[in-house]
């Protein structure tokens, strides 16, 4: 039987292709497709749930390992931290918020399906340390606080054959007045005008034929954002959404569709479309896995997991 768990969550890019060069969006080796953190801007002393949408291939079920980190720990140092607990404590020491917390959190957060990742930074201090950086003896850097004090959060996913890390940066409310951000997230999936259903609806797809693959993505999922430096002068815009798509049979036409305001509707990137695969390679037992992703350009991150009962048409 194939897996497909939905196990949990702010923004990352994971996987290329496999040996025979599947595209990205087919479901056929371990994947981390997504990680969140809910919520996305957890405020002093509140503690988000980092949760992951996995894919393990038939029979194999991944175990994971949570860490994280409060400076950069960039994917192409494979995501070490290169701080250790101890020194964390000291270099951080006068960043924590008191009346949340005394000590930092501990960069190991276990080994469950979802994390617990409780923010012990002060407002204030995350704010002095976006404008003049970090000087401590165990370590110095500069950060980037474009939308929030950036820490990074690593998972490791493991299999019988095969293990995977990836991480993302969560972002954390800086100042006195934070821009909080929420996760967009999708609400409804359908193939063929049809509705997904649990238990798993049977949907008549003719072999080797392409038919519309539309997720449901309210409007309300869009937030309002002040536009960063990086962008122009100070203002307002809505936040710009990127749909990532997968399944594991057959073929998808986008990996990926976007909203930009004035650019890119929001039915735009709703919208895609699925090839049937052909009888040879017809699903066993006709079930058949699909997975959207939905992420803002603030970190947040949702997503959307359905099964359905392909039944070859005429």
């Amino acid at each position: 039987m194939r897996t497909l768990p939905a196990i949990f969550a702010a923004a990352l890019a994971l996987c290329g292709c496999s040996d025979d060069f599947a595209p990205y969006s087919r479901l056929d080796r371990l994947r981390i497709l997504a990680m969140q953190g809910e919520p996305a801007t957890p405020l002093p002393g509140d503690t988000a749930t980092l949760s992951a949408l996995t894919f393990a291939p038939a029979g194999e079920t991944p175990t994971l390992h949570w860490t994280w980190c409060p400076v950069s720990a960039p994917p192409g140092d494979n995501y070490a931290c290169p701080i250790g607990q101890a020194e964390a404590q000291q270099a951080f020491a006068g960043a924590l918020d008191v009346s949340a917390n005394s000590t930092l959190p501990s960069l190991d957060l276990g080994t469950a399906a979802t994390a617990a990742f409780t923010n012990p930074f002060s407002l204030s201090a995350l704010a002095t340390l976006c404008a003049a950086g970090l000087d401590a003896p165990a370590y110095a850097q500069s950060f980037d606080c474009e939308g929030g004090f950036p820490v990074t959060v690593v998972l490791d996913a493991t299999t019988a054959s095969a293990s995977l890390r990836a991480g993302f940066v969560l972002r954390l409310p800086v100042g006195i007045s934070p821009e909080l951000n929420h996760n967009p997230l999708p609400s409804g999936l359908h193939l063929a005008g049809v509705a997904f259903a649990d238990p798993p609806a049977a949907i008549t797809v003719p072999p080797a034929q392409s038919v519309d693959l539309r997720v449901d993505v309210p409007a309300l999922a869009i937030e309002t954002r002040s536009i960063p430096p990086s962008e122009g002068p100070p203002g307002q815009r809505l936040e710009r959404l990127t749909v990532s798509w997968f399944a594991d049979s057959g073929t998808i036409d986008k990996s990926r569709t976007s909203f930009i305001d004035g650019l890119a509707t929001l039915e735009q990137a709703s919208l895609n479309r699925f090839t049937a695969p052909t009888l040879a390679n017809w699903p066993a037992a006709n079930l058949a896995f699909f997975a959207v992703v939905v992420r803002d350009d603030r970190g947040g991150v949702g997503w959307l997991v359905r099964q359905a009962m392909l039944e070859p048409g005429p």
